[in-house]
Order: structure tokens, then sequence, then C-alpha cells
């Protein structure tokens, strides 16, 4: 997750006393603007098995900070278009669920795995919760988002047709499990699971509902190499949906899409919650409302625009993850793949603890103190749902089992230590110390012991 970033800007932060305020100082600017999210976007190392020297493996689109939705191309295959997970800076094919694609005119044969297409995607702006691109020369493509939702708006400017694709079957990897049904010809739901992370396979299931503004034409799917038009139904690997729309009576297209962990309920429930209109302007402005309050922490003065505009991009690295788990009733998929319901505040997960532990808690217990004390009741509650042991690298609700070691006890101390102090230490101590104590049983299913403390 891009630690030696994290560190230059902590190191920043803590050192200097003259050129950064930390405090809250907003006096009206707009931070949000200083941002340049296709900083670490770039870069495709030296081949498949030097993939780890790539750049920093951001994403250019929209999210919230610690939002769930991460709505934008992916790093490693963006012609398959626009998805709405995947975690930054991770160094290996991960998540990408969903990809929507805009084309023009009708669809002609199945998209099948969805490699085939070529968007030219050109990124006219990209800054923290907003992103505009064009893509095959004559379509626009602008998206925002909100904690748990994704929001498209799409102009097919020179054709009297035009289809969008969304594929459900399809990730940055590889998909075994995918439903999806046409609910009428403006919406679609389903779930798929999440194929694998870094080679180990991926167990989670995330659950969709997606509506556009306007009624389609036509609609299918497809299976494989079949176009299934009139078909309301699809299923399995390489499947999807699509709507096609005459742009004679509207160009313009409005796209919405909820997700959830635990269920399509869930789902539709957060899509209604966070986006029951389709006033794009509005929820854009709302991001980057949210984003100038955590980026207006901090404020730095001097130096030249470029070096501004890295800093503040950097910054906005840092609030990417970790990531809001449960929906807005407070439900979530636990590490015992039991649904739980958090109490107070937000469940976490997206945990690159083996590479933050260093560097980024310590900004957040600083920045953003009631946050981060709320992300170690979530390590801990992730640690007796799957038997006892803290984890390394969380990807939505399981253990990846990527690197190795024990950062989450350094990073449970680092968060105390830098001012994230709400939450229950004496918890926090028997679970740390078992990883210490009783070290063979790691990830077992048994109660931790009942420490003095």
């Amino acid at each position: 997750m891009m630690p030696n970033l994290i560190r230059v800007i902590l190191l920043i932060v803590m050192v200097s006393c003259v050129a950064i305020s930390c405090k809250n100082n907003n006096s009206g600017a707009d931070y949000y603007s200083l941002t340049n999210t296709l900083l670490g976007a770039k870069g495709k190392g030296f081949g498949e098995r030097q993939r780890y020297l790539e750049a920093g493996y951001t994403f250019p689109g929209p999210t919230l900070p610690f939002g769930m939705v991460q709505f934008m191309t992916t790093f490693f295959d963006p012609n398959k278009g626009f998805v709405i997970n995947q975690m930054s800076g991770a160094g290996c094919h991960n998540m990408g669920n969903f990809p929507m694609l805009p084309l023009s005119g009708n669809l002609e044969a199945s998209p099948k795995d969805m490699m085939g297409f070529t968007p030219n995607i050109q990124i006219e702006e990209a800054h923290a919760g907003y992103y505009k691109a064009n893509l095959f020369s004559n379509t626009s493509c602008e998206l925002t988002a909100t904690n748990r939702t994704g929001f498209a708006r799409i102009n097919f400017n020179t054709t009297d047709k035009g289809s969008i694709i969304i594929a459900t079957g399809i990730n940055s990897t590889e998909i075994l499990e995918a439903e999806v049904e046409i609910t009428g010809p403006n919406s679609f739901e389903g779930m798929a699971d999440g194929g694998n992370f870094c080679g180990a396979n991926s167990k989670y299931k995330i659950y969709f509902a997606g509506e556009f503004n306007s009624n389609a034409e036509t609609f299918g799917t497809w299976m494989e190499d079949s176009l299934l038009t009139q078909a309301t139904s699809a299923k399995d690997q390489n499947s999807g949906v699509y709507f096609t729309f005459n742009n004679e009576e509207q160009s313009e297209v409005l796209y919405k899409v909820g997700i959830s962990y635990v269920s399509v309920e869930n789902a539709k429930q957060n899509l209604r919650t966070e986006k029951p209109g389709w006033d794009f302007a509005s929820i854009k402005k709302k991001a980057e409302n949210e984003w100038n309050d955590v980026l207006a922490l901090i404020n730095v003065e001097g130096g030249s625009e470029d070096k501004t505009i890295q800093f503040y991009s950097h910054l906005y690295h840092c609030f990417a993850h970790p990531s809001v788990l449960n929906d807005v009733n407070g439900e979530y998929i636990g590490a015992d793949f039991e649904i739980h319901t958090v109490e107070n505040g937000d469940y976490y997960t997206a945990f690159s603890n083996w590479d933050t532990y260093r560097t980024q808690i310590q900004l957040l217990s600083m920045l953003v103190s009631e946050k981060a004390s709320k992300m170690v009741p979530s390590l801990l509650s992730f640690s007796e749902q799957s038997g006892g042991g803290l984890p390394c690298w969380v990807c939505a609700n399981f253990e990846t089992g990527i690197m190795q070691d024990d950062p989450s006890s350094a990073l449970i101390a680092n968060a105390y230590a830098f001012g994230a102090k709400d939450f229950d230490t004496s918890e926090a101590l028997k679970t740390m110390r078992r990883g210490v104590e009783i070290p063979s049983e790691w990830g077992t299913q048994q109660s931790p012991p009942n420490f003095t403390t």
C-alpha cells in the first residue's frame, strides 16, 4: 500500500513546524482540486514475472475516504471497463467486480471475457471524488461515488444507439460463481464470488443492484460465446447483461449501482439510502466535500504547485483504506462467514497491515483518531471470528495469507501511541499476547485464554 509514500508524509507531518499546520484550517480552499489521482496509476514494469515492480498499483477513479466502493478501471485490465471494487496499492490482480463499459450502437456479439475491446480510454479529469474520460472516440463517461454505491453519467455523442454492458461473471482474476437477473428494462441484480487474490482463492461473495434512469429499448444477457437476446438471466464465468438505449430520444444515460457483501437486499437498501435520486452533480459535489474535509486536516504553504499537488495526492491515497465493510443497516459478513451487526460506528476491512503498521496507522491516528479507534475493534472482531489470531492482510472478510509475521500487534500499539485510544485495550492485549504466547494455535477455532492484564 505504497508504504514509502506514506512514510514520507508521516515524516513531514511529524517534523515540520513551519510549513504545515495539522489542524482543520479549511478556509474555503478546494483541496480535492489539488489532487491528481493518476499519480501511481501508470507503469507496466518488465513483464508478468516482475509485476511487483510496477508503479504504485493505485486507481484513478472515485472513492470516498475509507469507502466500500472504488469505481474505476483496474490497474491490470483497463480495457474491461469500469469496475466497482479494488484495493489500492496491492501488487497483484485482485477484486475488480462488475466491469461496466459503454459501447456505440447495438451489441452484435457476446462480449465473452471482455478482453476483445479497445476503448482507447482518454482521461480528461481525475481528482478526489470525480473522474471523466472519453472512450471509443465518441463516448464520454463521468464517475463519482458514495460509500457503497457508484454513479456514472454516460453520453453517446454521435450515435443513434448506445449499449451498456455489465459483466457479472468477470473480475480482475477468474470468477467461478456468478448469477444475474434483469428485473426490468432499466434494472438488474445478482451476485458473484471474488475470484482470487495474488493467486489464492478470494472467499468473499459480493452482491449488487443496478439501475438506469431510463428504460432500454432492448436488453439481454450473455454467457461465454452466446449472446442471449431478450434473456433475463445468466450465470457463471464470462457472463453478464446488456442494455441498449435509443439515443435519438436521450443521448445521456445515468447508471447507478449499489453493492453489499451480505445480500442483494442490502445492496438495494444501500442504493436507496445513499443515492435515492439521479442528480449526478449533487453526488459529485458531496464526494468532493467529503474529501475536502479530510484533506483540509493538513494545510501546506510554500513550494511549487506541482509539489503541492504531489503532497495532497499522496495524502489522498492514505485515506483509501481501510474500507468500510458494513452496510447502511450495520450488517457485515464476518470472518466466520456469518452475518454480524456492528454496534457503534463502522466495521472495516482492506487491512494491508504488513505494509501499514510502520507508517499509515500513525498518520490516521493523529488526523482521524475517532475512525482509527474503530479500525482496531474491527481487527479484534476478525480475530475472534476467525479463531483467535490477528490477521496480516485482510480482503473483504477473509485473510489472504499474503505476507507473514505479526504486524497487527504493532499496528494496534502504534494506533494507541499516536492517539487512537477509544477501544477495549484489555481485549486487545489478550489477542496480541495470544499470537506471541500460543503461536501454534493461530487461526484455530478455539477461544483465547483468559490472560491476566
